[in-house]
C-alpha cells in the first residue's frame, strides 16, 4: 500500500477485525468518506496474520459487513505500523497533500475530532 496518495491528503486506519473499537471507528469513516469524496484519499490496513482460521476472504467479509468501500491494504509485516509509530489499534493517521504527518489518533476517535483534522488538511 502506497500511503499517503501522492497530491492527495490521506487518512490512514490502522484496524483489525478484532478490535470492538474498530467497527465503531469504521462507522464514522463511512459517514466521512461519504462526505469528503474525492478530496481525501481513505486508506485502511490491518495487520492480522493469517491463519489459524483466519483467511484474506475472512478479512474482506469483516470489510464488508462494514461498508468499507476505500482502499484495504494488508501488512502482516507491521510496517506500516512501526512507520507511523502507531501503539494501539485502532490508529488513525492523517497526512496532508504532501505527504506530511498532521495528526494521529489512537483508540476510537469521535467523528468531530476526525472531521476537524479532515478539514485541516483538505
Amino acid at each position: 500500500v502506497g500511503v499517503p496518495a501522492t497530491g492527495t491528503p490521506t487518512i490512514l486506519d490502522l484496524f483489525a477485525t478484532w478490535c470492538a473499537p474498530c467497527v465503531a471507528q469504521m462507522e464514522s469513516l463511512r459517514t466521512l468518506h461519504d462526505e469528503f469524496g474525492d478530496d481525501v484519499a481513505f486508506v485502511s490496513v490491518t495487520n492480522e496474520r493469517l491463519g489459524g482460521g483466519l483467511t484474506m476472504d475472512d478479512i474482506r467479509s469483516w470489510w464488508a459487513d462494514h461498508n468499507g468501500d476505500w482502499t484495504l491494504g494488508h501488512d502482516p509485516e507491521s510496517e506500516l505500523m512501526r512507520a507511523v509509530r502507531a501503539n494501539g489499534l485502532p490508529y488513525l493517521v492523517v497526512f496532508d497533500e504532501n505527504g506530511t504527518k498532521t495528526w494521529t489518533h489512537r483508540g476510537l476517535a469521535s467523528e468531530s475530532n476526525i472531521r476537524e483534522a479532515l478539514e485541516d488538511v483538505r
